[in-house]
């Protein structure tokens, strides 16, 4: 069971270009758990996913199949932008997503003309640069996200299950305590 993946960038782009391309490609291990169902640990779960036989992730929060703010997401309200390397990553990762996000309701606008950057110097200048940013409330990329890594049969997700702490054998972690919603127990 694999806890948490980090990477630098490089890593992650070498990764995607592995992830989607290459039919065999060397497995990590039989199976990987990851914490959190946010973006990053979506992200994480795409990887995981491709380099272990299963992947598993466990969110406390509840989760439905359509948009919403949820009390793990603090930030769900407020707007948020996809940038640069990270929408290409995703893309790669999750090809349409963009179309997806814009399709229900994300605006995609030019980062070089349409957003407005200031600096102690003073404003950065505003010219077309033909890359395009992608902006929505945190909700919607995860929910988009969730419903394509979903759709592999070796990733699964079991929200409102909270994590009480991490079982270990011979330092690695070999599964979790979990509390289901219910109040229950598991390992």
């Amino acid at each position: 069971v694999a806890f948490s993946f980090a990477a630098g960038a490089d890593d992650i782009g070498q990764m995607s270009t592995h992830a989607t391309r290459e039919l065999a490609t060397p497995k990590l291990g039989e199976h990987a758990l990851v914490v959190g169902a946010g973006i990053g640990r979506l992200s994480c779960g795409r990887v995981l996913g491709v380099f272990s036989e299963r992947a598993r992730l466990l969110e406390r929060d509840a989760l439905g199949p359509s948009p919403a703010a949820r009390p793990g997401l603090p930030h769900a309200r407020h707007g948020d932008v996809l940038l640069g390397a990270g929408a290409r990553l995703l893309e790669d990762w999750f090809p349409g997503l963009s179309l997806e996000l814009e399709r229900r309701g994300a605006s995609s606008y030019d980062v070089g003309s349409e957003l407005c950057s200031e600096w102690p110097e003073g404003a950065w200048p505003l010219q077309r640069l033909e890359l395009r940013g992608c902006s929505a409330t945190r909700p919607l990329p995860e929910a988009c996200l969730r419903s394509r890594l979903l759709q592999s049969d070796r990733v699964s997700l079991r929200s409102e299950a909270h994590v009480i702490r991490l079982l270990w054998r011979r330092s690695r972690v070999v599964g979790a305590c979990v509390r289901l919603s219910r109040g229950t127990l598991t390992e």
